[in-house]
């Protein structure tokens, strides 16, 4: 399977979305990766192990199209529904499958297929998110990203099924697992601090804690929604309250560093909105190198999109016309500038593509707040951001 669909699947598995519209969907919001099938000789949930089990699976998958539900091929509806979510999740229109890995598919399980299920999920916390998302910090702790947050809901769904199936075993394993990656983030993130904090630390140095606060806090979103799933339940309360709305209260909990991250993100979340603008440019899907990575600081962003020889000059004046667009519809964000800062960096960039524009989107470029963002360069945007973050490192 590759290319891109002219039709998405409406198939049916188990009462949910089927495996084909899985596989349509991965296709259409992903185009560059080679989803060309492979024969399996065993099953998807087999194929999960190491960093580009993901893509193993999404190529065995069309295997599960038509499949009857069993105990088997529930499993590896999971593992096609991890690996959707993994390889779409850092792209501008990720698939729709968190309601089914974080709830639907574990409150379907126990005994052993809960235990199958739970090694399953950690396998995929073992894929590399470097190839599909552009959102990702390399610390000494390891990769930090929004995958792992993505992973960390999962379990939260997991160890609610663990907890209403009375399994105190599986609980345990996947209560440690949650404690051993939020303190992992944790201490990628306190070094950051430390390192921001030092005497005439650099401006890069301030930004990276300010990405890594922004990465804490979605994760711990996800945690949130990951509990979301859970019912009204006596056997679930104390986890609830031991895991829920770490980014919002509990000073105790982690040394109070979620409840920090969250203060620093503020500076940027206006930034933090889904960009649904750019989701209508469908040329921006059609390489990874054009995949938007976190805010604000988007002018090498922009400087791809005006020199990538994935898109034409059509496409390109279209991408402008969506920023600008964007910038009407979403108030506060400054990224959306910042883009139009490295599209205009390369040379003829923005006197080209203007040509193509029409009449209301050339007016929008000479919008006073463009202009004045426009003058301001790369460095002195980095560093004037730099300054505010190192001030609320300090309050």
């Amino acid at each position: 399977m590759s290319g891109k669909p002219t039709t998405i699947p409406t198939d049916r598995f188990d009462g949910m979305i089927g495996p084909g519209q899985v596989l349509a969907w991965v296709s259409s919001s992903c185009p560059y990766l080679d989803l060309t099938p492979s024969p399996s000789a065993g099953r998807l949930a087999a194929l999960g192990a190491g960093p580009m089990g993901w893509l193993a699976i999404l190529r065995a998958g069309p295997a599960l199209i038509g499949a009857r539900p069993s105990p088997e091929t529930r499993l590896d509806y999971l593992a096609l529904c991890l690996a959707a979510h993994h390889a779409t999740v850092g792209s501008y229109v990720p698939t729709d499958v968190d309601s089914k890995i974080r709830g639907d598919l574990w409150y379907k399980a126990s005994g052993s297929q809960l235990h199958t299920r739970w090694a399953l999920a950690k396998a995929a916390h073992g894929w590399s998110p470097a190839s599909v998302s552009t959102r990702v910090e390399t610390t000494a702790q390891g990769l930090i990203s929004g995958h792992d947050g993505e992973w960390l809901g999962v379990a939260a769904g997991a160890l609610g099924a663990a907890l209403l199936a009375n399994d105190a075993v599986i609980a345990a394993e996947i209560s440690t697992w949650i404690d051993g990656e939020l303190a992992r983030e944790v201490a990628a993130f306190t070094a950051a601090e430390a390192a921001a904090r030092k005497p005439k630390a650099a401006d890069a140095a301030a930004l990276t804690v300010m990405r890594l606060a922004w990465i804490l806090t979605h994760n711990v979103g996800d945690v949130d929604q990951g509990l979301s799933y859970w019912p009204a339940d006596p056997r679930v309360t104390a986890a609830r309250s031991r895991l829920a709305e770490l980014g919002h209260s509990g000073p105790e909990r982690h040394g109070g560093a979620f409840l920090r991250a969250k203060a620093l993100y503020q500076l940027v979340a206006a930034e933090g909105h889904r960009h649904y603008p750019l989701r209508a440019v469908k040329s921006l899907r059609t390489s990874a190198d054009l995949l938007l990575p976190l805010g604000p600081c988007l002018e090498a962003w922009g400087a791809r999109v005006a020199t990538s020889a994935a898109l034409t000059e059509q496409e390109r004046a279209e991408v402008l016309a969506t920023l600008l667009d964007g910038i009407t519809k979403v108030k506060g964000q400054l990224g959306y500038h910042r883009a139009l800062v490295g599209l205009a960096t390369v040379k003829g960039g923005l006197p080209t593509l203007m040509k193509r524009l029409k009449p209301a989107a050339v007016r929008m470029l000479d919008d006073l707040t463009v202009r004045k963002q426009l003058a301001i360069s790369e460095a002195a945007f980095a560093a004037s951001l730099a300054k505010r973050i190192r001030a609320a490192l300090e309050t």
